[in-house]
Order: structure tokens, then sequence, then C-alpha cells
């Protein structure tokens, strides 16, 4: 599967000893839905129209939600999923039934043995430092100037992406007159 995984780096601010360090964030080429997914699946050599795909997903991701819901836990290859409850109740709780909302439920979504296999064979490329957003100023605070941050373009050196060339000079676009 061998992919190439962009992230950018963050300076870790919380760290005090000498040098920079950072941690990494994955740049995010966008979200997914179910068509998406059809459509990456229907790439495949499968003699089956894009609405049964889109069919067949649905049905999956259906059961899997039905059945991780009614407490089974999901394992297949590729994930896994297992409902877990969050909040507390006392000991006068016991034996008793919550209604739906009362103590919410939300679903794990890990990585299944498939999953973890791909992810060792993933190449990361650091495509430069990240400034982390500006947050917004409280109301009544006094105005600090911070600069406004952004993460570097693409194409850009910040992103390890080779700049394009000056078709006049054969140089790179801001490189020096003269320079290869």
């Amino acid at each position: 599967m061998n992919s190439i995984l962009r992230v950018y780096a963050y300076r870790n601010a919380l760290k005090k000893p000498a040098g920079p360090f950072y941690y990494l964030r994955a740049l995010s080429l966008g979200r997914l839905d179910i068509g998406d997914i059809i459509a990456r699946i229907s790439r495949l050599p499968f003699a089956i129209s894009p609405q049964e795909y889109a069919l067949l997903v649905t049905i999956f991701l259906d059961e899997c939600i039905a059945a991780t819901a009614e407490g089974y836990h999901i394992a297949t290859p590729q994930m896994r999923w297992s409902p877990t409850i969050r909040g507390t109740i006392g000991p006068a709780d016991l034996w008793r039934t919550f209604a739906p909302g009362r103590l919410p439920v939300s679903f794990n979504l890990t990585p299944g043995p498939t999953a973890r296999q791909a992810a060792t064979e993933i190449t990361i490329q650091a495509c430069g430092e990240a400034m982390p957003k500006a947050r917004g100023r409280k109301a009544g605070a006094p105005g600090v100037g911070t600069p406004e941050a952004s993460a570097p373009e693409v194409g850009t050196p910040g992103t390890g992406a080779p700049k394009a060339s000056d078709p006049e000079s054969g140089t790179p676009k801001g490189a020096p007159k003269g320079s290869p």
C-alpha cells in the first residue's frame, strides 16, 4: 500500500529544553463521505454498478453501527468498533435502566491488523513548520498584537515541493539570477 503522508511540524511550546521540538499533524486532504468511498471502490475491477457499491457499503456500515449499539465489539481486519459509555452513576443507580442520552455513548474506532500493517508502510514527508492559528481576543482584553498565523502554501519551499522555474532564465523563482 506504501502511501506518503504529508505532515506539518508545530513547535511544542510546552517543552523548555535546548533546541526546538515539534509535534506533527497530518495534512488533511479532505473528508470522504460514502459517495467518495464508492468512487474509490468503483475503480476496482468488479462488475457491479456504483449503486450496488453504495448499497453494500451502506448495509455493511449500518450493520456495524447496529451491532455495536447492541453491545457487540466489531473486529474486522480493517477496523474494530466498540461502544464506550461516559459519565458516572452512584450506588443507588445500580440495576437501573437509563434513558437515551442520560449516559452518553460513543463508538471507538480503532485499526485492525490490516490497518496497522498499512500504517507501518506509510512514508512521512515533513512539509515545513506551521504556525498555530491565532485565537481571537476576549472581549475587554487589551489589544495584544499577534501575527496572523498560517500554514505554508502548497508549492512553497516550506512544503518541500520544488519551486517553479522561471522560463526565461531557467532559475527557480525567487532565486538570484545566475544561480542554478
